[in-house]
């Protein structure tokens, strides 16, 4: 059972969220649950020749998450054009891997982003006709972009997640917490049509 609040001098609770797009801290409230919601950032795109990067990680190091960033699209080595991966968690009550993304050979196919993790962001999507949508927050990885009409590229992977809840005693109101949000990767050289980097990580608090 739950401390009586007006007993025990215990601040009252007032439910609310609070969502991070850049590293920073907060401030833990006042809560009998307040939960963590952690992603990762998306990889960039690559075009034929120039591989894309992979998303910094995203986390909040005195509570042990960590949510990677997707990797970027791959260039051509001889073999084939690889896309970027999906991003991992770890330190959540529940781990989420972010989506691969795909390759492209020619103009007329795709190379889209991977989706981040956990209902994140959507991925890039690119197809034929110079048909493209944004990949977007939090982690979607970016679209892969054309050297020429016959040299397609790669979309980037999607950020991870992970999730992880507290009840009241286990984090002390009125603390610091400071994290990280990682960025997005960026996107390989592409000449006829340019790639796209992933998208940046987030945190969502939300606390009853």
């Amino acid at each position: 059972m739950l401390p009586v609040r007006g007993i025990t001098g215990l601040p009252p609770v007032t439910p609310g969220s609070a969502t991070y797009n850049a590293s920073g801290s907060l401030v833990v409230p006042a809560f009998n649950t307040i939960t963590f919601t952690l992603w990762g950032p998306g990889g960039g795109g690559c075009g034929f020749s120039n591989s894309g990067t992979g998303g910094s990680a995203s986390s909040i190091p005195s509570l042990g998450l960590t949510a990677n960033g997707g990797g970027g699209g791959r260039a051509w080595n001889g073999a084939d054009i690889a896309a970027g991966v999906g991003g991992t968690a770890s330190g959540g009550t529940s781990n989420y891997t972010g989506g691969a993304g795909v390759s492209s050979w020619y103009v007329l196919s795709t190379a889209h982003g991977g989706n981040g993790a956990n209902g994140g962001g959507t991925g890039g999507r690119l197809g034929g006709g110079e048909f493209f949508v944004a990949a977007q927050p939090p982690g979607g990885g970016g679209y892969g972009g054309w050297d020429d009409m016959e040299s397609g590229g790669a979309g980037g992977g999607g950020g991870g997640c992970c999730v992880r809840a507290y009840t009241l005693g286990q984090l002390t109101v009125g603390s610091t917490i400071a994290f990280t949000i990682g960025t997005g990767g960026a996107a390989g050289y592409a000449e006829y049509l340019a790639a796209e980097a992933g998208q940046a990580g987030r945190l969502y608090v939300v606390w009853s």
